[in-house]
């Protein structure tokens, strides 16, 4: 019990703070639901949650698309995120 009380006395005197937006850059109408975020070479990379094509869309810093590449082996059915290693970049689907 008095692990418990440590804990939440702990929790409780965490400064709880989020982060301020400096700029907001909207997205194209063509990213309706981004649902994953990977940055390789200062670009990046997200795709659609679900429907639409299946691509990776490469955005600048300031949201503009600057490449989509399509996928054609693959249907975006319900993708949830993104991440690469040194030689692969991967979808996430449930």
């Amino acid at each position: 019990m008095k692990k418990i009380i440590l804990l939440l006395i702990l929790f409780s005197l965490q400064k709880v703070s989020s982060q301020k937006i400096k700029k907001d850059y909207p997205l194209s109408k063509i990213i309706e639901e981004t649902s994953g975020l990977e940055i390789i070479d200062d670009l990046f990379i997200t795709h659609n949650d679900s429907g639409g094509e299946a691509s990776l869309y490469y955005l600048s810093k300031k949201g503009k698309i600057l490449y989509k590449r399509k996928i054609e082996s693959a249907t975006n059915r319900d993708w949830e995120d993104i991440t690469k290693d040194k030689k692969y970049t991967w979808q996430q689907r449930p």
